[in-house]
């Protein structure tokens, strides 16, 4: 994912899975890859000591995803997230900053899925799913494939799976 605006908030991703399919797949690969395993990785290397707990609580995590989600396709900028979440009562300089390239990668992902999506359902004809519909159910069937995987964390599996479940049955056809 290249940020146009700053290089310096370049992040590389290489897929080994990548091929022809449904437009949603390959998107909801690269979110469920960098929610649920990069954001791990991020929240240790961002740590300030080795002393502190790099973890972020459950409650937290909850309550990303479940913004994640209500937001759906159309993610804000993450400072308007921040502000409206009051993220920085639940967590040190050093999360915020995991939580910030995660939803900045997520945010360009679901921009481009947008894009993809678009021309799918319009070229599809009359599909009675939205855009919105399609990537949920994606990213649904995704993650709840991946769970097997040791990488991915148990508990933000579980909590990814009821909040998107729950975002695929309330979004409108």
């Amino acid at each position: 994912m290249v940020n146009s605006f700053n290089a310096n908030e370049t992040e590389l991703i290489d897929f080994g899975w990548v091929h022809d399919g449904h437009p949603a797949k390959d998107f909801v690969l690269m979110e469920a890859t960098i929610k649920y395993q990069l954001f791990k990785e991020l929240l240790k290397e961002n740590r300030p000591d080795a002393d502190k707990n790099q973890h972020i609580s459950v409650e937290y995590f909850e309550s990303f995803e479940r913004y994640m989600c209500t937001k759906g396709m159309w993610l804000p900028g993450f400072e308007e997230y921040k502000e409206s979440e009051k993220i920085e009562q639940h967590l040190r300089q050093d999360q915020i900053e995991a939580v910030r390239r995660v939803y900045v990668c997520v945010s360009q992902i679901r921009k481009q899925a947008r894009v993809a999506l678009d021309l799918y359902t319009s070229l599809a004809g009359s599909d009675k799913y939205s855009v919105e519909q399609h990537y949920f159910a994606g990213l649904f069937l995704v993650v709840l494939g991946l769970s097997a995987m040791p990488e991915m964390d148990m508990i933000w599996t579980l909590i990814a799976l009821n909040k998107i479940g729950d975002q695929i049955w309330n979004s409108p056809n």
